[in-house]
């Protein structure tokens, strides 16, 4: 099972390697009220070691646009948990909850914008900023419009058109009501959401490890998460046939 890849951006290849027990562990520990682009950047940080050529920085990792993180994100999870997402949508008419099955894609790095457009690509830092914003939209186009003389509504289709890839879209059909209805998805977002989610496996993965295997904590939180998964389902499967 790969353990890293290389993945190209606008700033450069960048590597990234799969996530450890130890990134689990960090993100136990982070604070419930840090706001997800910065959460985010710290998960990128520990998970992507070089950027551009270059040893990888916490404002490096900052500065890139949305659509570069994202796609870190996107290489973080297919490293870590595999090709899918699985994820629990809303509808939005009958409030029904419904699986979805997402395929982790990858998609090119998109095309730098032109000389004298009147937006910049946003960054990890402008979300970051805007933490909180009573706006955020307006908040966010006030710190990217080079032009600001121009109308939100122009704005907001000039940075549409220079990063589409920004902003991941589901479709879905509510199998409850049958309506169908367009869902946005924030990669970040969803993959700290199902890190969260997994910490109990976490906890049983080191407990059947050290027990069976005496691997010192260190060893088996340095794992990269699906090595460690392997171990445990092998050490699962010789038990049951032991029970048996």
């Amino acid at each position: 099972m790969a353990r890293q890849a290389t993945v190209e951006l606008r700033a450069g290849p960048a590597v990234v390697r799969a996530l450890r027990g130890s990134d689990e562990e960090w993100l136990r520990e982070l604070d419930r009220d840090t706001p997800v682009p910065r959460a985010t950047t710290e998960l990128l940080s520990r998970c992507v070691p070089r950027l551009g050529g270059a040893a990888a920085t916490l404002d490096a990792i900052r500065a890139l646009t949305l659509f570069d993180r994202d796609r870190l994100v996107l290489a973080a999870w297919r490293l870590s948990l595999g090709p899918r997402m699985e994820l629990v949508l809303r509808c939005p008419t009958c409030d029904a909850l419904m699986d979805a099955d997402v395929e982790v894609d990858d998609s090119p790095p998109g095309a730098a914008p032109a000389a004298g457009a009147r937006v910049r690509l946003p960054t990890g830092g402008d979300l970051e900023a805007i933490a909180g914003a009573e706006d955020p939209a307006m908040a966010l186009l006030e710190r990217c419009a080079v032009d600001s003389t121009a109308a939100r509504g122009a704005l907001e289709e000039e940075l549409e058109r220079l990063d589409p890839g920004a902003i991941a879209e589901l479709d879905a059909d509510c199998p409850e009501c049958g309506a169908s209805f367009t869902t946005a998805l924030d990669p970040a977002m969803a993959l700290l959401a199902e890190l969260g989610r997994r910490q109990p496996q976490l906890d049983r993965d080191v407990h059947l490890l050290s027990l069976h295997y005496h691997w010192p904590l260190r060893e088996i939180l340095g794992m990269a998460r699906l090595q460690r998964r392997a171990y445990v389902e092998r050490l699962l499967s010789q038990l049951d046939v032991a029970a048996a």
